[in-house]
């Protein structure tokens, strides 16, 4: 029995909604946005002629798509490719107000996804307050007919993919990896100082101890050890570029004495770093 088949085309919801609707051609093709009234009002299945970005700000509602239903609360979101039917039956949901993107082309990804593709998100208050503000700004965009509109509205999407990806890497991993995460980017812009333990730990609001433990669990080795290493690779780094000598690179690592430096960098890489 093949499976049954759904209309691929924009179902969006009556006048009595806002919404926005473009050219399929170009970059933007819709826009939703505002209440939602689901015990009014249904959206069958359906698959949309672009990437659907959704996400839900107030309320509870439950999406159904063919492997069945799913409940989203205020915060939690959707991304799904124009092969994916989905729809919105009736329901009790009140007080529901929603955001809605619809491009034509896929996400910018490392991996091409596929068109079929379906994942949801949970965004934190900070996330969901910055896509409200991107929402808005491709509203605005709309009304602009100059040269500069495809441009904005590609760093509209950038961010919005960004936003995404952090919200989908922050749900798989656990509390411990996201600090480790915090913590290398914290290293990796503080690289001159000497004994970072301490101030990382207070970016952190945690204790040196507790911070070492963390690292040992979830990397093996002492944050001490870590930093080092990051110290060391991004002097290697800038070795290899022209006009870097070899006691610029020290002073730039944070050390006064560029014997010092000369003596970590061979104890890390096995060789100096004149070579």
């Amino acid at each position: 029995m093949s499976p049954p088949e759904y209309p691929h085309r924009l179902h969006p919801p009556s006048d009595l909604y806002p919404t926005w609707q473009g050219d399929i051609n170009q970059p933007l093709v819709y826009l939703g946005w505002g209440e939602r009234n689901f015990a009014r009002e249904a959206i069958p299945m359906h698959s949309n002629p672009g990437w659907t970005y959704w996400i839900l700000l107030e309320g509870a509602v439950t999406l159904q798509n063919p492997q069945g239903t799913q409940n989203f609360q205020a915060g939690e979101g959707m991304l799904c490719g124009p092969a994916l039917p989905f729809g919105f039956p009736i329901q009790k949901a009140t007080g529901v107000k929603v955001l809605n993107w619809i491009w034509s082309e896929a996400p910018l990804s490392e991996t091409q996804l596929a068109k079929d593709f379906y994942q949801t998100f949970s965004f934190s208050k900070d996330q969901t307050r910055l896509l409200a503000a991107l929402h808005e700004q491709s509203r605005i965009s709309t009304l602009d007919t100059s040269k500069q509109n495809r441009i904005e509205l590609f760093h509209i999407r950038s961010l919005l993919d960004l936003t995404f990806q952090k919200a989908g890497e922050t749900q798989n991993s656990s509390p411990g990896q996201n600090r480790i995460r915090a913590a290398r980017q914290w290293m990796l812009h503080n690289l001159n100082k000497t004994n970072p333990a301490s101030s990382l730990a207070r970016f952190l609001d945690t204790s040196p101890m507790t911070l070492h433990r963390l690292f040992m669990n979830e990397l093996g080795e002492s944050p001490g050890s870590h930093f080092q290493k990051l110290k060391m690779d991004h002097a290697r780094h800038l070795l290899k570029l022209e006009g870097h000598s070899v006691k610029s690179v020290a002073y730039e690592m944070g050390y006064r004495h560029p014997q010092d430096f000369s003596r970590a960098y061979k104890k890390h890489h096995g060789s100096a770093p004149s070579r």
